[in-house]
């Protein structure tokens, strides 16, 4: 795929422009592999809030710049214990596979897992490096990660956003694929910013349909930065990145491909005409949102899956859920988000949780 880099995952450290893959076997005691005829796989999706180490490498953000700001290894490994809390919590012992957002580089991740989780048998990891950004995307696996491709995505023919970062599974009988997104945030406006997220979702529209063509398993999570009923919000006013599934066919004018979600697997379709993903948000009213905005709930956060999931074999769709433990939450019910100052809080997102189960 156009503007998209690759690499396979062998036995050994292989270091990169793009990403570090790690495959090695620890000396510390880990959790066995899971079976290739395990029953269930959990998934956890999570944007861990600014996760730098404590060393400057002039794209920090200045509050963790520690150069510059009052960032420093004492709060740095505060913060990984933090998330290290909630990674073995959600569930209890880790999921499967966590797909994680905002981590700064290799050496964050690197002490993540193996200071923090190293009981939790997390042998496979990678994270992106994108060139001048403060954060990346990041992967933990205790399945064998057998590719990961990396895409670039480009507005106007300029490189914009997060790389969307695509991590193929060994999972036993099924391989499957996972698009780990970061996609541009509104800062400077929503309606100013939404072109850059529209790009991305035309780049997952594309690859989905590629992956759909070859039967493929494959599931898009992470922060979009557009909840899964922004146009709702705001009453059509502008196109938007995720577009309502009953919305389908009447937007031919606009000059970009819209990504459609719907909560229904019998509409999600990914073809010439359009591609149509899952969405739990659209399934049920069963959570508020993962994210606030000026005390409001944002479904901002995501797992979009294409209707493999839903055909009866290999791994199914099972179940999703928001994390709203209150031990996440502060008195007010909303996102008890990192505080630096303090020391304190996890993240201003809460987790997503999605469930696969296996079918003969």
């Amino acid at each position: 795929m156009k503007d998209s880099k690759k690499i396979l995952v062998g036995a050994l450290i292989l270091a990169g422009p793009l990403f570090f893959i790690s495959c090695t076997r620890c000396s510390f005691p880990l959790l066995a592999d899971k079976p290739s005829d395990s029953e269930s796989i959990t998934v956890l999706s999570y944007n861990v809030q600014n996760l730098f180490d404590s060393s400057s490498d002039g794209t920090e953000y200045d509050d963790y710049d520690p150069s510059t700001g009052d960032w420093n290894e004492e709060l740095f490994h505060l913060k990984l214990l933090q998330i290290a809390e909630v990674l073995g919590r959600f569930p209890e012992g880790g999921a499967d596979i966590v797909l994680l957002q905002e981590v700064e580089n290799r050496n964050a991740l690197d002490q993540l897992r193996n200071h923090y989780l190293k009981a939790s048998g997390y042998r496979y990891a990678a994270v992106t490096d994108a060139e001048n950004s403060a954060v990346n995307n990041a992967v933990l696996s205790r399945y064998p990660i057998e590719e990961i491709l990396v895409h670039s995505v480009s507005l106007e023919g300029r490189v914009g956003g997060r790389p969307i970062m695509e991590i193929e599974f060994d999972l036993g009988e099924e391989n499957v694929r996972m698009l780990n997104c970061h996609w541009k945030s509104k800062a400077g406006g929503a309606r100013e910013t939404e072109e850059m997220r529209i790009a991305a979702a035309e780049l997952v529209g594309r690859r989905m349909r590629e992956l759909a063509l070859a039967e493929v398993p494959a599931l898009v999570a992470g922060d979009l930065n557009v909840n899964a009923d922004e146009w709702e919000r705001i009453d059509g006013a502008y196109p938007t990145a995720l577009l309502p599934y009953g919305l389908r066919g009447e937007v031919r004018n606009w000059t970009h491909r819209p990504l459609y979600i719907t909560g229904d697997f019998a509409e999600s379709r990914s073809d010439g005409e359009a591609t149509v993903l899952f969405s739990p948000w659209c399934s049920g009213e069963r959570f508020s949102g993962s994210y606030a905005y000026q005390g409001q709930w944002q479904r901002i956060d995501h797992f979009l899956l294409n209707r493999t999931f839903d055909d009866q074999r290999g791994w199914e769709y099972a179940d999703f859920e928001v994390i709203h433990d209150e031990a996440l939450l502060r008195d007010d019910g909303l996102p008890k988000r990192w505080i630096s100052d303090l020391g304190t809080g996890y993240s201003d997102h809460l987790p997503l949780l999605l469930r696969l189960e296996r079918v003969e």
